[in-house]
């Protein structure tokens, strides 16, 4: 009867710790940009960042513009000929003056990617980036 006092006390010890454990959830909140290393990711993760099945390689095709003045600013990376788009996003610069209103594959059927910004002005310079990545 005392070995099964203390094999249900450590249940009880081993639940109770895990429930702490997972009480401290990790969000993107909790994490500083560029701090993620791809050591710190899972194989099934990396994996997921090759090539899609079925095609033989991914290229960046990267499209910049910089601002002259405070309207939006639409800028579009275009896939190769040949090729289709898999994904895309955008970067700005400085990315806290410039508000990025949409980002998504172009609407007009072509393989690329569209980005909208606006700069508030702030800075002495600013521009903004769209890339599309694309396969073939």
């Amino acid at each position: 009867m005392k070995g099964l006092a203390i094999i249900v006390l450590a249940v009880l010890v081993s639940a109770g710790s895990s429930a702490a454990v997972t009480s401290k959830l990790i969000t993107s909140k909790n994490i500083k940009n560029g701090t993620i290393q791809p050591i710190d990711l899972s194989a099934r993760t990396k994996q997921s960042f090759r090539t899609p099945p079925g095609f033989k390689t991914v290229q960046r095709v990267t499209e910049e513009s910089p601002f002259s003045s405070g309207l939006p600013k639409t800028v579009t990376a275009t896939c190769p000929a040949g090729s289709i788009l898999v994904g895309g996003g955008f970067m700005s610069f400085p990315d806290n003056h410039v508000l990025v209103s949409d980002s998504a594959p172009d609407a007009g059927g072509a393989e690329a990617w569209k980005v909208t910004g606006t700069w508030d002005g702030q800075t002495l310079l600013a521009d903004l980036r769209s890339y599309a990545l694309c396969a073939s």
